[in-house]
């Protein structure tokens, strides 16, 4: 490709690059200002997050028709094509989180709704900004080219499956012996399970920046083999 070609792939990468980060920007914020809203009793804050989904949903789809479009207007090179498809699938993470913040506000929207008396005690505040913050870093990755931080980030996901799993099984516990409970304390299994598949979503984002990188796709390997993988080529 000629020097004004490249520079045309690069001014289109740049914006996708700069897309892609407001987007997983916003659905951090999303995740954020569900569980703000879970806490403060905030409905208004709550009804906003749930309306929110279709604007990333809007957004998914217009990146993926520019991601095609770069395909398209470019000859690109394996190693081009492969960072333009990869980012088409960090999208649809992205996409995905913006839909795990929706399942929180929406049972959210029922705890907060219903008598105190009968919702269980539970507190999932630390762990909600644990995986935005790691949403965060693996955005950050992503605009660094950092591929150290995927093992990183695996293991604070096996961290957060802990903690989300400690808490559904108190509430299981309470829904043994509070039927009175039961149904709001399925809510709060639901917003654990969401924040769970929060974290996932971003371990695949800085695994994705691997396989950019490497070219070595390290989404089911073990933490052994992802640290092995980052390691710098002798």
């Amino acid at each position: 490709m000629n020097k004004h070609t490249f520079s045309r792939f690069d001014e289109d990468l740049d914006e996708l690059r700069r897309r892609v980060v407001l987007m997983g920007q916003d659905v951090c914020q999303q995740v954020r200002d569900a569980m703000r809203g879970l806490v403060d009793r905030d409905r208004e804050l709550v009804e906003r997050v749930i309306l929110r989904d279709k604007q990333v949903n809007r957004e998914e789809i217009d990146l993926d028709e520019r991601c095609v479009q770069v395909i398209v207007r470019h000859a690109l090179a394996a190693s081009d094509l492969r960072l333009i498809t990869t980012t088409m699938q960090m999208i649809t993470d992205l996409e995905r989180v913006g839909d795990e913040a929706k399942k929180m506000a929406k049972a959210a929207r029922q705890i907060v709704a219903a008598e105190p008396s009968s919702v269980p005690d539970f507190d999932l505040r630390a762990v909600a900004e644990r995986v935005a913050s790691m949403l965060e870093r693996a955005l950050d990755a992503y605009v660094r080219g950092d591929i150290t931080a995927a093992p990183q980030l695996a293991r604070e996901d096996k961290d957060v499956d802990a903690v989300t799993k400690s808490v559904m099984a108190d509430l299981a516990q309470t829904m043994m012996a509070s039927p009175d409970k039961v149904l709001r304390a399925i809510d709060a299994l639901s917003i654990a399970k969401a924040i769970e598949r929060v974290g996932d979503h971003a371990t695949n984002v800085a695994e994705y920046v691997v396989f950019m990188s490497r070219g070595r796709d390290v989404r089911h390997e073990t933490i052994e083999e992802l640290e092995k993988a980052v390691r710098p080529a002798e």
